[in-house]
């Protein structure tokens, strides 16, 4: 017994004296990886640099190139929230991070957010409708998108993702929404409305940092109406429910 108490208090002592010894850890981690890093290697090859060719479907596959025979291959991730509006400098490094990575493209979700300025395309803070456009979140966004293009790095867009509504966007029983807004123009035409206005003025917006519309970027491959959670509907059902909406020809 005598053994076991010195065996427990040497334990004890060298767990106090152990911290208060320690050399103090000033930066322990640095979040912020540096975008400088251009160290390369045979062994594990930079995918390439900047977009020009628009991706196209081919049966089950993704094609690039005027003869749709070149085939790709994604490897993505996925943006949320605020950190898809990120200043110049923040742009720039992530971009160049997610290519040593060896990431090609990015999904960007959660970016129509009512009550969240900072995290979405909307200013609706005291606010009656719920589509007002915030042109400073809309720069970011833009400046995100080149800095991705020039990296090599395809953005899919999700066009609705959590939008619910306000009292004078004049959808029926707005307030019962809540977190479902996704569904309800299925079922309100005036929802549904709302959400083709919204898609043609993001589209059709030029990023001046590129010359392009929105729609016409070839670096945008994919412009997804609407988020489903993967459990609640295939990809068929999705996509039936997706055309009848869209009415993808309005925005050509």
């Amino acid at each position: 017994m005598m053994k076991f108490h010195l065996t427990f208090a040497a334990i004890v002592l060298l767990l106090i004296i152990g911290p208060v010894s320690a050399q103090p850890i000033k930066t322990p981690y640095v979040f912020i990886q540096s975008g400088n890093d251009t160290v390369a290697s045979a062994i594990l090859p930079l995918p390439p640099s900047g977009i020009s060719q628009r991706v196209m479907a081919v049966g089950s596959h993704f094609a690039i190139g005027d003869k749709k025979t070149d085939r790709i291959r994604f490897f993505g991730t996925e943006l949320e929230w605020t950190s898809q509006f990120l200043n110049s400098s923040d742009a720039r490094i992530l971009a160049k991070h997610l290519h040593k990575l060896g990431f090609n493209a990015v999904r960007f979700v959660y970016n129509d957010y009512y009550y969240w300025n900072v995290a979405s395309f909307f200013e609706n803070v005291n606010q009656t409708t719920s589509y007002n456009l915030n042109p400073v979140q809309l720069a970011m966004f833009d400046t995100l998108i080149y800095e991705f293009k020039n990296q090599g790095i395809y953005s899919f867009v999700v066009l609705n993702s959590v939008h619910d509504y306000f009292p004078d966007d004049g959808v029926a029983q707005w307030d019962t929404i809540h977190g479902n807004g996704q569904f309800v123009h299925f079922i309100d035409k005036q929802a549904a409305q709302l959400h083709r206005n919204w898609a043609n003025t993001l589209l059709s917006h030029v990023n001046p940092l590129t010359g392009l519309r929105l729609a016409d970027d070839p670096a945008i491959a994919d412009g997804r109406v609407l988020f489903f959670w993967g459990h609640l509907a295939g990809p068929e059902f999705t996509c039936r429910l997706e055309i009848r909406l869209f009415k993808l020809d309005r925005y050509e």
